[in-house]
C-alpha cells in the first residue's frame, strides 16, 4: 500500500515518500517543532549562501555581499508570500482547484458547496494555528545586514586602493 504525504502549498501536491515515518511531527512538543524549523531555515540559508558564493567564484566581499543579499531577499519574499496567503488572498483560487479536483471523484456530496464556506473553513483553521515566522525574519535580517556590511567593506577597500 502506497502512502503519501500532502504538502500544504496552494495546491496539495502528493509527495510519495516514507520519510515522514522517521520523525512524526505530531509527537514533538511545540518548542521542539520551533527549534527544528529554526535549524532547517538556518541550514537552507547557509546552503544557499555557499552555493551562490562559491559557484560564482567571486571570493571577495562583493561576492559575499551579493550572496547574502540574495538569500535574505528570497527569505523576505517567501515570508511575505506566507503572510499574504494567511490573509486569505488565494482562498478563492484554492477553492477553484479544489472543485476541479472534486469533479473527478465519484462523491455526490460536496464538502464545501460555496466558495464562502470554503473561505470560512480556512479562516477557522488559520485562527487555530498560529504562524511562527520569527526565525525566518531573523535569518533574513541577518543575511541582509551581512550583505550591507560586506558591501560597505568592499566599497571602503576600493576607495583606499
Amino acid at each position: 500500500m502506497r502512502e503519501s504525504v500532502y504538502l500544504n502549498f496552494a495546491f496539495s501536491l502528493p509527495l510519495a515518500t516514507k520519510a515522514h515515518r522517521l520523525m512524526p511531527m505530531k509527537n514533538l512538543t511545540p518548542i521542539a517543532k520551533k527549534i527544528i524549523l529554526s535549524v532547517i531555515a538556518a541550514v537552507i540559508a547557509i546552503g544557499g549562501f555557499c552555493l551562490i558564493f562559491f559557484l560564482r567564484r567571486d571570493l571577495t566581499f562583493r561576492g559575499a555581499s551579493d550572496a547574502s543579499f540574495v538569500v535574505g531577499a528570497v527569505y523576505i519574499v517567501a515570508l511575505l508570500y506566507v503572510l499574504i496567503r494567511r490573509l486569505g488572498t488565494f482562498d478563492v483560487v484554492e477553492y477553484a482547484f479544489y472543485r476541479l479536483g472534486e469533479s473527478f471523484t465519484r462523491r455526490s456530496e460536496k464538502r464545501y458547496p460555496t466558495a464562502y464556506d470554503f473561505t470560512v473553513n480556512r479562516q477557522e483553521k488559520r485562527q487555530k494555528k498560529k504562524l511562527f515566522f520569527w526565525p525566518i525574519l531573523i535569518i533574513a535580517s541577518i543575511m541582509l545586514i551581512a550583505g550591507i556590511v560586506c558591501a560597505a567593506i568592499f566599497n571602503q577597500s576600493i576607495q583606499t586602493a
